[in-house]
């Protein structure tokens, strides 16, 4: 669904280059609060300008997806506390 006030003319084969707020969070699997914290702590692209609108580059939230996840060990299974105390 596009954002509110916009008009979506494009067909579902051809994603937008330019994604909002809202999309950025949904395209990265996070919610909107923690895109906010993400893009505070300067973990997530910086977005661009054009009128009133902010608009993050598509490709630009997978550079900082990759680049998040190198930066990070992942958690084995192991060393997570699995009980529920």
């Amino acid at each position: 669904m596009p954002p509110k006030g916009k008009l979506n003319v494009l067909p579902s084969s051809c994603p937008p280059r330019g994604l909002s707020r809202i999309q950025s969070a949904a395209y990265i699997g996070v919610s909107t609060t923690t895109f906010d914290t993400l893009r505070l702590r300067h973990v997530s692209p910086l977005n661009e300008r054009i009128g009133s609108d902010n608009i993050w580059n598509r490709l630009a939230p997978n550079e900082a997806f990759g680049a998040f996840s190198e930066r990070y060990e992942p958690v084995s299974n192991e060393d997570y506390d699995w009980s529920l105390n």
